[in-house]
């Protein structure tokens, strides 16, 4: 019923009856279970993310290779900063240019769009034998990696049932942890121009693959496309109760939101067209009605604090810095690279485990504990190094390692994936495109300021101050966070969107009583 109605709004013929090409039993005796197809329906933005991390993880291999005496390419200090940091602001620049993509062409199509420039930026990369030409590659795949990070999410969340959507959400964080862990073990055997190409496999790989799975449901029913979107939805759901009820849900807030849009439409008709300025008016008023809307500015500002506390956790500058920070901190008694060998594959462990922990415990639960956890590791380097200094602590590198590796297990169980997972969740459909876009790029701004910062003030105020603003920054975002995070594990999106227009409803109905 809610589908012949929507369809009959938007002017289409089709029924019920008609969109049913995938019958129940052509689904039961279908080779692939619905949690199948969703793992071979991820394996394209799977590829992705990992190449996303390899550009992440690049800059630690690569500025040590520069310093070297016999380099092609040779760099100072701040040049070396740049290095790490210039592709982060092509990252923040690419996710407000994946508002439009995602919108215009679709989660799927803009996966395929990215990985083309993807693989060229990596081969830019290795072939470069100047500053510019490595600038100009750097760019290049920092720009597709931010066109990924919205998308990648928001793809993973509109294609999973809500068991499993943590655990493919999370799996992002382990795809970053993975492309860093292989861009570092390359580096052991081959140089960084060989390194590029072998990293520019992944976006080629993930071309290939994305060719051939289903565009998101979500997207399709955005668009009115509901026969689309219904087969889609049944290829990937499988044809069960519950994703009988889901879908029902998810056409009943479509006909809602067309509804709305057609009474705009013939409100607009009625505006004499020889008076722009009343045109100019509304789209301001839309503007003011979008920043008003609880649904959108609370995710948009929860999501903003969280990932403000992740990179100010300093994770990333970790990551860009590995070699040279452990070389500070652990001194001469460890090898620095094979210390980074280990935090890699901890990383990649605790990213493997973050998958199952997102799956199976409360959002909150794991904001605290790995929130505190971070702190706690923080300013426990914070006051290892400060004794260090003053000569009170020698020949215990192992000390600042084994927090150093705790630092990144904790981190990378919770307060790293969960944002990620939670901008796949807390947007609502309409918003979702521009919402996710702007709090990712609101990410890579503070990514940039992080990683450009980091070797300066480590060179001026020591590794002792810096993990003790980091461990501050951690604590009150955690405090912050265990306030106003809503807890979303095992339930729909249209259940998480629903809880915000109840509340809308609610407060709406409160004020018109008070009023009466």
């Amino acid at each position: 019923m809610a589908i012949e109605q929507i369809n009959g709004e938007m002017g289409e013929t089709t029924n019920v009856g008609e969109m049913k090409l995938v019958e129940e039993s052509d689904i039961t005796k279908s080779r692939y279970s619905p949690l199948c197809r969703q793992i071979i329906a991820a394996t394209g933005p799977t590829a992705t993310t990992i190449s996303v991390g390899m550009v992440i993880g690049f800059s630690a291999i690569l500025i040590p290779e520069l310093q070297m005496p016999d380099s092609r390419i040779h760099v100072d200090l701040e040049i070396a900063s740049w290095i790490a940091s210039i592709a982060l602001l092509p990252m923040a620049l690419g996710c407000l240019i994946a508002v439009f993509l995602l919108d215009r062409f679709g989660r799927k199509t803009t996966l395929l769009i990215l990985n083309v420039p993807f693989v060229i930026g990596w081969c830019i990369i290795s072939m470069s034998d100047s500053m510019c030409l490595l600038f100009i590659g750097r760019i290049l795949t920092g720009f597709c990696a931010g066109i990924a990070s919205p998308t990648a999410p928001m793809y993973l969340s509109e294609i999973s049932s809500p068991n499993y959507r943590g655990f493919f959400l999370a799996s992002i964080t382990f795809d970053v942890a993975l492309g860093i862990l292989l861009t570092h073990s390359l580096a052991i055997y081959c140089p960084w121009s060989v390194n590029a190409i072998c990293c520019g496999f992944l976006p080629f790989f993930a071309y290939i693959v994305t060719t051939f799975v289903a565009e998101s449901p979500s997207y399709l029913l955005k668009k009115n496309r509901i026969h689309d979107a219904y087969h889609n939805y049944r290829w990937l759901r499988g044809y069960d109760e519950i994703a009988n009820k889901e879908f029902e849900s998810m056409v009943d807030a479509q006909i809602e939101i067309s509804t709305s849009q057609v009474n705009d439409k013939n409100n607009e008709s009625g505006i004499v067209h020889n008076q722009p300025h009343q045109c100019h008016q509304r789209s301001i008023d839309h503007l003011r009605q979008l920043i008003a809307n609880k649904s959108f500015n609370f995710p948009v500002l929860l999501l903003s604090i969280y990932f403000l506390t992740l990179q100010f956790s300093g994770v990333n500058a970790v990551i860009f810095y590995t070699v040279t920070i452990l070389r500070e901190s652990l001194g001469a008694n460890i090898n620095e690279y094979i210390a980074t060998m280990v935090i890699d594959v901890v990383r990649l462990v605790a990213s493997l485990i973050a998958c199952i922990a997102v799956k199976n415990m409360g959002r909150r639960t794991l904001t605290l504990w790995s929130g505190g956890s971070t702190a706690f590791c923080l300013f426990g380097l914070s006051f290892y190094l400060n004794l260090s200094a003053e000569n009170s602590l020698k020949n215990h590198a192992s000390v600042p390692l084994v927090l150093f590796v705790i630092y990144t297990l904790v981190l990378s169980i919770g307060i790293n994936p969960l944002p990620w997972c939670l901008t796949g969740e807390l947007f609502p459909l309409r918003f979702r495109a521009i919402g996710s876009a702007l709090v990712t790029f609101f990410n890579f701004l503070c990514f940039f300021i992080v990683v450009k910062t980091s070797p300066i003030y480590f060179n001026i105020y020591g590794g002792s101050k810096m993990f003790c603003f980091y461990g501050i920054v951690t604590s009150i975002g955690t405090i912050f966070l265990m306030a106003f995070l809503p807890e979303t594990k095992n339930k729909s999106l249209q259940e998480i969107e629903d809880n915000y227009t109840a509340k809308r409803k609610h407060k709406m109905s409160r004020n018109k009583v008070q009023q009466s």
